[in-house]
């Protein structure tokens, strides 16, 4: 006897097909979920967070700009002397 092994392609009896939209709305449920969890440790020593963070920007983020003289960001494409002169 010949056993029929199904793809995982195919779908089982009752299985729907997500649309974009479906799954957006899942990962989106799944990215709330995770950053709702994350976020309870945050809330429960919220001042030591805060500074926990603000060492970080200055070892990090400040260093960094200072290195770069002031620069947060790299400049990229062109540049216009207003909004209008680039439309």
């Amino acid at each position: 006897m010949v056993r029929r092994v199904r793809s995982p392609s195919r779908r089982a009896a009752g299985e729907k097909k997500l649309g974009g939209v479906a799954v957006l709305r899942r990962l989106a449920a799944i990215g709330a979920a995770y950053v709702l969890s994350d976020s309870r440790p945050v809330g429960a020593d919220r001042e030591g967070t805060l500074a926990r963070l603000s060492r970080l920007r200055r070892s990090l983020i400040d260093s960094k700009i200072a290195l770069d003289k002031g620069r947060a960001l790299k400049p990229a494409g062109a540049v216009h002397a207003t909004p209008i002169v680039a439309g």
